[in-house]
This record gives structure tokens, C-alpha cells and sequence, in this order.
């Protein structure tokens, strides 16, 4: 497994975009639904590019068309194995993948950004939450 503490500042920042997008999301879908989140797919492609965007986006649609979670974490897993080239494009999608369950699950936002965090280990907790602005609770 890899370690935040190697990643540079760019993939550092990748992974904190990717976080608060997801917790913008989590707070958005329990305030307005998760049909609303159908109106965030351009932003969500704009604002995390790429092959996360896409898979962000495509996560969230089978959200928003009501696919079980079963179902939306197989697809994720297999667009891991397909797509991802290194550690770090993995742990992007793992994160986009568990952040997208909890956005399902209704799970509270500070319950999604500790979920995430721990997926970022001790090492790297106070820079991480720094970086997403993330507060211990």
C-alpha cells in the first residue's frame, strides 16, 4: 500500500479537491435529495477532470438511477482494475468510490470526510485535513 506522505503536492491536492467535492455533494443530497445531484455532472467533470471526473460522475448517476449499492461498488471496483494505472489513481477512485456509497447511504458529511481520512492513514491526517479543511470532531 501506498502512503499520502509520498505523494507530491499536485496528487496531494488532487486527493483534497476529490474530498471536498464529495462533502459539498453528501451535505447537498441531504438537503435537496439525491435526484438533485443529477444537476452536478458538468461540475463534477469540471471540477475533478479526467478519469475521476468521469468516474465520479458515472458513480453518481447510477446513484441517482437507483442501482444498489452491490451494484454500484462492483462496477467501481472493475472500473478500478480496468482504468487505474498507478497507487495514486487507485486511491482516487477508492475514495470516489466510498464516497459515493456514503452520499447513497445518506451518511452524514463528517461521517464521509472521517471515512475518507482514514483512508489517507495517521501520517498524512493533520496535512490532509488542512488541505480539505476537514475538523477533527
Amino acid at each position: 500500500m501506498v502512503h499520502y506522505t509520498m505523494f507530491d503536492e499536485s496528487e496531494k491536492d488532487t486527493l483534497g479537491r476529490i474530498c471536498r467535492k464529495l462533502a459539498a455533494l453528501s451535505d447537498q443530497s441531504r438537503r435537496t435529495g439525491l435526484l438533485a445531484l443529477e444537476d452536478e455532472f458538468d461540475g463534477i467533470l469540471a471540477e475533478l477532470s479526467g478519469k475521476n471526473g468521469k468516474f465520479a460522475r458515472k458513480l453518481l448517476m447510477l446513484v441517482v438511477d437507483g442501482q444498489s449499492e452491490e451494484t454500484i461498488r462492483s462496477i467501481a471496483d472493475n472500473y478500478t482494475a480496468s482504468s487505474c494505472d498507478s497507487d495514486f489513481e487507485a486511491l482516487c477512485f477508492t475514495l470516489i468510490k466510498n464516497g459515493v456509497c456514503a452520499i447513497q447511504a445518506g451518511d452524514h458529511p463528517d461521517l464521509l470526510a472521517e471515512t475518507l481520512i482514514s483512508f489517507i492513514g495517521f501520517d498524512g491526517e493533520e496535512d490532509f485535513r488542512q488541505r480539505t479543511g476537514f475538523v477533527e470532531k
